[in-house]
């Protein structure tokens, strides 16, 4: 276990106490985001198909509050090691989001931390969060009187993690997670390299060292299937999540097939979503029955449209 302290000042009980919800708020908030950023760094997303998290989610932010000490607004935290509590996951494999370092000592606090870090970083790249985890933290926000309190997490290890959040990075979050390109449907096409059967995982190669993570969304889609597919060019039909820089995180499949001729377009990151000229140029030309180029939605597609729509236009 590896030990923090979680502060809180700026509280409206005088010195020493804590309102019963905003102790159970912090908790419960904390054990969010932990979950949430566990979950992003492992696997590439910080929502669940499901409506619970895996075991091993819940093993890895299993915290114990202890050292409870009178007149304190101090909480100390301890933590199981990632390593310990989800060995599959960090230990024996590459993780999803391949600039993300997860040392022996490092627990899901420890991620938490990284992650606020990056999302004050001036240029945040945005690998460390999502929309859902910079959601999670904001909800800190909602301990005692809104724009008061300072919330401080730091590790008791020697050279450990600190990090604090006060009014206005709150509002930096905030401005950050709404800058935060939306997903969007694009169709990528690439060298189907790598496949994990057991995590309806795979990569594709797109070309000048570029490769792309995806999962198979559509519960339809064959496994069995793609084992033919495997280090030839393939297109990828589906929902592309993006980082805060704008940065493919990854692809949702909803549908998986070998390239076809005057595809090669699409052998590139897609960018976020831009306006809606391109919505309304596609939409119109669909209506009219006079068709379109599949290859504009390399470019761009609103995202908001049935997915059945955009995948029927691609087989025509």
């Amino acid at each position: 276990m590896k030990n923090y302290d979680l502060t809180l000042e700026g509280l409206a009980q005088p010195s020493g106490q804590i309102r019963a919800l905003d102790f159970v708020t912090a908790v419960n908030s904390l054990v969010q985001v932990a979950r949430r950023t566990t979950l992003l760094i492992a696997t590439g997303t910080s929502q669940t198909k499901a409506s619970k998290y895996p075991p091993w989610v819940v093993s890895a932010t299993d915290f114990v509050i202890s050292n409870l000490r009178t007149g304190s607004t101090t909480i100390t935290v301890d933590a199981p090691l990632l390593f310990d509590s989800s060995t599959d996951q960090f230990k024996y494999k590459d993780l999803w989001a391949p600039d993300v370092e997860i040392c022996p000592e490092d627990s899901a606090l420890d991620l938490v931390c990284d992650a606020i870090v990056e999302a004050k970083e001036e240029d945040s790249r945005g690998n460390r969060y999502d929309d859902q985890v910079l959601s999670s933290i904001l909800s800190l926000e909602n301990i005692g009187a809104k724009n008061t309190v300072a919330i401080t997490i730091s590790s008791r290890s020697i050279g450990g993690r600190c990090i604090s959040l006060d009014t206005q990075d709150f509002e930096k979050l905030r401005q950050r997670r709404s800058a935060i390109p939306l997903p969007s449907v694009h169709a990528i096409s690439g060298v189907l390299d790598r496949l994990q059967y057991s995590k309806s995982r795979f990569q594709l190669h797109i070309g000048s060292g570029k490769k792309i993570n995806g999962t198979l969304a559509n519960a339809n889609i064959d496994r069995e299937t793609l084992r033919p597919l495997w280090g030839r060019i393939t297109t990828v039909v589906g929902k592309v999540h993006f980082t805060a820089n704008g940065d493919v995180r990854m692809i949702e499949a909803q549908e998986i097939r070998p390239s076809e001729d005057g595809e090669d377009h699409f052998r590139r990151k897609p960018r976020p979503l831009n306006g809606s000229d391109l919505k309304g140029r596609v939409l119109e030309q669909i209506e009219s029955k006079k068709g379109f180029d599949p290859r504009d939605l390399a470019r761009m597609w609103p995202g908001d449209e049935p997915l059945d729509l955009l995948l029927d236009q691609l087989k025509r």
